[in-house]
Formats: structure tokens, sequence, C-alpha cells
């Protein structure tokens, strides 16, 4: 874990071999299942010993190697060391320049590239046909490129689910405060409306506050508006505020906080719970929120979901298009992933999609192999897109559901899981499944009630990013 290395204060020196041009120049400190690979330059045909030291539990360890300076034959290898040099080139890690300098060096980094046959970002490497074609349309092909490491600060938009999940026989209704929507908002006046706006929900942390300064830079101050804290307050917004204009909007960003099992976490009205699909089609059915009408969204209005995992829940996109009409269906996206705003060391803000892949184990038992599992699908699927380190997060499951009279009247906890829908109705609101969980039933007591009890393990694996230490 990041919080455990294995060891730190690492040292790599040589007895004997004439090695220079290390990359990483300073190395990192060494984690479980993370290794470390150094590459570097040496005079052939001496030899030596490699001797790498370091801190362990408290202690200093050194370790040593026999080292052969002799030739490599293999191309790969000094191409793997040339890439490197230049991403330390490129990160200005060699002489202290920050990455924006770096353009005094060009000519260097051409050279370099050109030698080792390695891409940068002012030379490019042409294949050539031996058959020489004219004829037929230009086709434009996307090929992933390395990812380049920038010193960051930023955060995820990513909310797990709460610590325990009370279930109740009869879903809960709404907060019973749901009419109070909060003080009546003033919107500045818009010299030209051209119909975009960028929504920020919830209170202001790292990831909104990198998010709302990102949009600020791409659009304006006056597209992006925060300060929103339930669903009606976001209707109200996008029904009043006057960069709309006098048709539809045009198009809209929605940024939040979500995940995959709870969706974006807003409550309906202000003081309730996240609301779950179900709970916002409950307050369009009973006529206590009101949809948007085609004079504010239309069928041409394209909506975009900055939420975590959204993206893989088609009834949650379903539930959010249903307050904008159901016309909206066909231009609402949200991406699949985990969504990162960050700003790197010279204040440029970025904007990232981040894989991921998730699933539930019923005993910590599983973990180990089910990261293993997962591992090694993100290295097959997204390997060759330079994402680099992965990394995994567990967010355990504890759903509780008080049962009626004595436990005694219940003796197949499994049983009475799959059989009570209930259960499996708000599970299904949660994206979870009956047999994902482990099942017991607690016996209560004159002062507590018994309770149907169901633990697991939601394990993701996703990579590293930048700004996370």
């Amino acid at each position: 874990m990041i919080e455990s290395p294995l060891l730190t204060d690492v040292r790599l020196e040589f007895d004997g071999v004439n090695a220079f041009e290390l990359e990483p120049s300073v190395i990192p400190d060494v984690f479980a299942e993370r290794p470390v690979i150094v590459t570097g330059r040496y005079v052939p045909g001496t030899g030596g010993r490699a001797i790498l030291s370091g801190r362990s539990a408290g202690r200093e360890q050194v370790y040593e190697l026999g080292f052969t300076a002799q030739a490599s034959r293999n191309p790969a290898i000094k191409r793997l060391w040339a890439r490197e040099r230049l991403t330390s080139w490129m990160d200005g890690r060699i002489d202290g320049r920050l990455p924006r300098d770096v353009e005094g060096r060009v000519e260097e980094i051409v050279e370099h590239s050109l030698e080792y046959q390695v891409l940068s970002p002012w030379t490019a490497f042409v294949a050539v046909d031996e058959v020489v074609r004219t004829d037929g349309q230009a086709e434009r092909v996307e090929q992933p490129a390395p990812r380049r490491a920038e010193p960051r600060s930023g955060g995820l938009g990513f909310t797990p689910l709460p610590t325990v999940i009370q279930l109740a026989p009869v879903l809960a209704s709404l907060h019973p405060g749901a009419v109070d929507q909060g003080p009546e908002r003033i919107f500045k006046s818009i010299d030209e409306p051209d119909g975009r706006l960028v929504l920020v929900l919830g209170e202001v942390d790292e990831f909104l506050d990198h998010a709302s300064r990102y949009w600020i830079n791409q659009w304006s101050a006056s597209h992006v508006v925060g300060n929103i804290h339930s669903y009606a307050q976001l209707l109200d917004v996008l029904e009043r505020h006057p960069n709309r204009g006098n048709g539809p909007w045009k198009e809209l960003v929605i940024i939040s906080h979500a995940s995959e099992w709870k969706g974006l976490s807003l409550p309906v009205f202000l003081g309730g719970e996240i609301a779950s699909p179900l709970a916002l089609s409950s307050s369009i059915e009973t006529g206590r929120l009101d949809p948007l009408g085609i004079e504010v969204i239309d069928g041409e209005s394209r909506i975009r979901i900055e939420g975590c995992g959204v993206g893989r829940r088609a009834d949650l996109l379903e539930s959010i298009a249903r307050l904008f009409g159901p016309q909206t269906l066909a231009n609402i996206y949200a991406y699949p992933g985990l969504v990162a705003y960050s700003e790197g060391a010279d204040g440029r803000l970025f904007r990232e999609d981040v894989p991921y892949i998730s699933s539930i184990v019923q005993s910590n038992l599983a973990i180990e192999s089910k990261v293993d599992e997962l591992t090694k699908i993100m290295t097959r699927e997204y390997g060759v897109m330079g994402w680099g380190q992965w990394m995994h997060k567990l967010y355990p499951v504890n759903v509780e559901m008080v049962l009626e009279g004595s436990a005694t009247g219940y003796r197949d906890a499994d049983r009475l899981a799959r059989t009570h829908s209930p259960v499996r109705q708000q599970l299904a609101e949660l994206g979870l499944d009956v047999s994902s969980l482990d099942w017991a039933i607690t016996p209560g007591n004159h002062r507590e009630p018994s309770r149907l009890v169901g633990t697991g393990y939601i394990v993701v694996v996703r990579p590293e990013l930048q700004f996370e230490d």
C-alpha cells in the first residue's frame, strides 16, 4: 500500500562499472508488487558490482549484485532508456526546468529522438509502403501516445457507498422538508447569451474547484454556476438562467461527485437523502418535481454528465433525463469511467477520463485473487494507452434491514434475502444483486430488533493518478 513502502531512501551505486545517465536519476520508494525499473548507460567491457541500498522497517538494507557490462544486442533496451531519458527532459527533471520551458532545448530533443528512434512532440516517423496509392479517401487513425507524468494537484469526483446501508420494508419517502428550495437566486444579465452552461453540484472541494476553474478557462466565468445542492435547484437554474437566451439550451455540462452505485451525490430537495433513480421517478410521478419543457431543453440540447461511473448505469441516465424531458435521452452522455480534474505545476488545468473496473466479493479471503484478476484485465485492455501503475481500492458494503418479531422465525438468511422483494428492489437501486453479498441474521433482544445483514466488498482497480501520493 502507499502508506507502507518496502524500501525508502533508495540509492543505486556501481563499483567497477562505468555507469551514467541513469533514469530515473532519483529512485522512488519501492512498494509491494510495484517494480521500479532503472535504465542507464555504461561503458562495455568492464565488470563489477551493482549496490542497491535503502531503509526498510527503520533499518539500513544493502543488496549487492554482480554486474557484467557487456554490449547489448537488443535494440529495444536502448530505446527503453532513450524513451525514459526523453520523458525526463519533457518533465523538467534533469535541469529543473518546467515542461513549459522545454522549447529552449528542442534541437537537443529532436537529435535524441532521431538517433534512438523514439517519438517526441517535434518528430514523427512515417511508414512508407512500396506501393504508392493515390486513390480513395483519406482516413484519420488515432494512435495512443505515452502519458507524461507531471506534478499535479487535483481530485476525483468519486463517491463510494455509505458504510452502512439501511434498508426498509417499504421504500423511504422523500424528505419531509422537501418543499424548501432555499433562497431565490439572482442571476447577472448576460450580454450575449450563447445557450451554454456548466452546473457544479454540491459543496466545493478540490475536485469541484479544479473542475470549475477548468471550465472557466474553457468558456468563461459567466458560464459556470455553482452552489447547487438539490435537483430542484438544478431545474430552477436551468429554467431561469439568462445565458439560455430566448431558446432551449444548446450545451450543458453537469459536474458532480458520483458513483455507479449511488448516482449523482444530490438529493431531490434540500436536506434529503441522495436520490436514487426510483426517488427521482417518484418525485416526478407525484408532481413534486415538474420536468423541464421543450422551451428549456429540446431534442437538440446536448447534456454531458461529469460524474464518476454514471455512464455505466442506463437507469441512472434515464432517471436524470426524465427531469429534462423525454426528448433529451438521446442527447445525454456520461463517460462510463472516472472523471478527474487536476492542476499542473505550471498552472495548467487538466481534465482526464480515467478507466476503471469493479467487482464485488463476499469475503475478504477472495479480495487478493479478485484484485489480480481485475488488474490483468486492465493491463490487457488499457496498458497500451500509456496508463502506468495500477492501484486498487476496497469499499466495504454493509446492508441491514430490520426484521419484524423474533429472529427464530427466520432461519435461512440467503433465502430470505432472495425472496423478500424490498431487499431485491432496494439493492437494484444501488446496482447490486442479492447473490453478490454474504447474508446472515443477527438475533435481537429486548432493546434491539433482529436484523438481516448482507456484507461484501467492492473492489475497484484503476490507474494511480499523478496527483495521488
